[in-house]
Formats: structure tokens, C-alpha cells, sequence
């Protein structure tokens, strides 16, 4: 007895790279999201400018040109504005929500 099976590997592909086209996209918005909660405000326009970000492409920016003084710079950072600011507020976001960015991905993936 013979069995024949057929795979179509290129729409296998296509599926997982659509899917985690997607999944991308979730995460990177989320992570946004989460690490915007830690992100000094002043005016509003560092923590608006993460909007700018190519959503999907596993890279968040925050594009003004103090970020990067901000980020690792100024340690007492005002919390009149957003109490929770801090220094390095992609590390704080991570620390504290990497799992339920791991679940995301996943629950994402899966659907």
C-alpha cells in the first residue's frame, strides 16, 4: 500500500511569515504602549513620538532629539507630569511586562 502526501511548503511559508507579520506588529505597539507608562513627559512630545515607530518591524524609537539624553541621562526625572518616569523606561517596561509580552506573542500566533 502506497500513501502519497503532498506538502505545500511556499503556503506553509507564507502563512508564518504572514503570522508573524502580525504578531510584530501586536508586540511592537504593546511594547510601546507599556514602556510610554515609564517615559518622562514634559510637553508630551517625547512620549507621542514613539507614534512615528515602523510598527512591525521589531524596532521602537522614540525620534526627538533629546530621547537618548532622556533615556540615559537626567536621573531625577520630574514626576509631576507621570510619576512613574524613570531613566531607561523600555528596561523598566521590560522588566516588569516580558511575560506578558512572551503571552501576547504567543496567544497572537496562535490565533
Amino acid at each position: 500500500m502506497n500513501v502519497a502526501v503532498e506538502f505545500d511548503k511556499r503556503g506553509v511559508k507564507q502563512r508564518i511569515e504572514r503570522k508573524t507579520g502580525e504578531v510584530q506588529v501586536a508586540l511592537d505597539v504593546q511594547v510601546a504602549k507599556d514602556s510610554n507608562f515609564f517615559c518622562p513627559v514634559d510637553t508630551g512630545n517625547l512620549r507621542s513620538s514613539v507614534m512615528r515607530s515602523n510598527f512591525g518591524s521589531g524596532v521602537i524609537e522614540w525620534d526627538v532629539e533629546y530621547a537618548e539624553d532622556q533615556y540615559y541621562g537626567f536621573p531625577k526625572k520630574s514626576k509631576d507630569t507621570n510619576p512613574n518616569a524613570t531613566m531607561m523606561w523600555f528596561e523598566e517596561a521590560k522588566s516588569r511586562f516580558k511575560k506578558d509580552w512572551e503571552r501576547l506573542a504567543n496567544d497572537a500566533y496562535n490565533r
